[in-house]
């Protein structure tokens, strides 16, 4: 399955850091190591084929570099493109999502076809675009740490729980709880295990 990854790193990493600091910096310095569980071990979205892997054709990380510059060869190193997003108001505020959704669109367009994008964030403004993927038959999958709200969960094909994201991408535990405890499957579908929606702070 060719597909594309986009990153949020802002949000997912301060997601991170709020529910267990050491799965943030491993996340943040040790990018092939979580590319490597998508690539191999992560569930494909229905429908797809037998036999089928997923194949990273697009990797772009969107990064303030103002916050997160330490971390930024890492990404590099594991094959990602990175688009630099500064703040752009007094109040810190980052043009990421405008950046990845113009992406997303751009690469819907492109004449090498993408089956599957994956958007790592929380960000419930990307509800849009997971629909418009929706309606050009792309798969999407969503990595979202955190609690996305309902509508966000209901337009992924696919939602990557993070307390496997920690177990089995970052081999690392749930604070509080016993890795070995945690649920056997490796992603888990939108909408069958509904979480309250809470409100999320985005750091973009």
């Amino acid at each position: 399955m060719k597909s594309a990854l986009f990153v949020d790193f802002d949000n997912v990493f301060s997601q991170l850091r709020q529910l267990q600091p050491d799965a943030a910096e491993r996340f943040a310095r040790h990018p092939s190591e979580w590319i490597g569980w998508l690539t191999s071990a992560l569930a494909l979205p229905d429908p797809h084929e037998d036999g089928e892997r997923r194949r990273l054709l697009v990797r772009r990380c969107y990064l303030n570099p103002n916050w997160y510059q330490t971390y930024r060869h890492a990404f590099l190193r594991a094959g990602f493109e990175i688009v630099d997003c500064p703040p752009v108001t007094s109040q810190g505020k980052t043009s990421t999502d405008i950046h990845m959704v113009l992406d997303i669109v751009d690469l819907l367009q492109h004449e090498t076809r993408c089956d599957e994008f994956i958007v790592f964030s929380a960000d419930a403004d990307f509800t849009p675009v997971l629909r418009k993927l929706r309606r050009y038959d792309r798969r999407t999958t969503v990595l979202a740490i955190g609690f996305p709200s309902a509508a966000y969960q209901a337009s992924a094909d696919l939602l990557i729980d993070e307390r496997v994201f920690l177990r089995d991408a970052l081999a690392l535990g749930q604070p509080g709880t016993d890795a070995a405890a945690a649920p056997a499957s490796t992603s888990w579908r939108a909408g069958s295990r509904m979480r309250p929606p809470e409100p999320l702070t985005h750091s973009s």
